[in-house]
């Protein structure tokens, strides 16, 4: 398993290094040595032209997912399709470890499809924000996916279908539309008993932080985000130190 993983991120990795134009020298800062087929090997094919490099591994188990993935690289300018096959590939052997009485195998087997399964989040967050009932979801995929895919098929109440990605466009001086604005009622207890006196803050609401450096601004977002009574927290920080974004999770 971890050995599909090195070769199938090595191939990957050449493959958007010689799409960019870099040397093959380059290609010796990222190579990782413990995959089955061997990085001298990829190394190898590196200047040869992409359409050829399937050729060159018809002997691997990675010959179709090379072919395929080129091909639609090709076409649509991306390596949307090659890493969703890659995904694929490896989710199916990781499917083997079921049938492994003892050893390791079962429970990469298990974390790997429960990886896939947390995408479900987000069929189940939309069918709940419009009010759907479970039945409306007319259908889920089990295997992976790329942003620009369809994950799901669901029907609202015109009987209507409409297909849900994870990946949305909209311009972002236009507001998203509504059919109707529900105001907040139900107040964001913070745990700080500071702000829920005298600044409190309603689920659904907007707050701001303002201070100059070194006031405390982020240690304030550290507490809201432990102790609050959000079921959520998405926590996103811009030009923060690693350590300041780690500090959420001590």
């Amino acid at each position: 398993f971890i050995k599909i993983n090195i070769d199938l991120n090595n191939i990957i990795n050449c493959i958007r290094a010689k799409i960019r134009g870099e040397k093959k020298a380059f290609t010796k800062e990222f190579l990782i040595p413990e995959g089955d087929f061997k990085a001298e090997n990829i190394v190898e094919i590196y200047d040869s032209p992409l359409s050829s490099w399937f050729e060159k591994l018809i002997y691997t188990d990675y010959k179709d997912i090379i072919e395929l993935g080129v091909n639609y690289f090709q076409k649509n300018n991306s390596l949307m399709e090659l890493e969703k096959l890659s995904d694929n590939f490896i989710l199916n052997f990781s499917k083997i470890g079921k049938y492994i009485t003892f050893g390791i195998e079962p429970l990469v087997g298990f974390v790997t499809a429960k990886e896939n399964d947390l995408k479900n989040i987000r069929i189940i967050l939309s069918g709940k924000l419009n009010n759907l009932s479970p039945d409306k979801i007319k259908e889920i995929y089990k295997d992976k996916f790329t942003v620009t895919d369809t994950i799901a098929l669901i029907k609202d109440r015109e009987d209507s279908i409409h297909e849900i990605k994870m990946l949305q466009k909209w311009p972002v001086r236009r507001p998203r539309p509504y059919k109707k604005k529900l105001p907040p009622l139900e107040p964001l207890i913070t745990g700080q008993r500071t702000i829920d006196m005298f600044f409190p803050i309603t689920k659904g609401g907007t707050a701001c932080i303002p201070g100059p450096f070194g006031s405390g601004k982020t240690v304030v977002q550290h507490q809201i985000s432990k102790w609050c009574n959000a079921e959520i927290i998405l926590f996103i920080g811009c030009g923060e130190r690693g350590n300041e974004m780690t500090d959420v999770l001590l």
